[in-house]
């Protein structure tokens, strides 16, 4: 009985988090209302910060420190 080892429980990974889901649903609400929008302004601020975050989240943002 002393080679008996006790391994931990096996953790299972969450396939969806309900965080995930609520801002994706949030980002597509933003983004539907800047498409619906009279206002040119509120679509290109939305596409050009949907741009700076991705680059950010694919570089790093210390890349964008000089």
């Amino acid at each position: 009985m002393a080679d008996t080892i006790l391994a931990a429980p096996a953790r299972t990974a969450v396939p969806l988090r309900t965080w995930y889901l609520v801002a994706a649903a949030a980002a597509f609400a933003v983004m539907m209302a800047a498409i619906f929008s009279p206002s040119l302004w509120f679509l290109n601020f939305v596409q050009l910060r949907y741009g700076d975050l991705s680059f950010c989240h694919r570089f790093g943002s210390a890349n964008l420190v000089g």
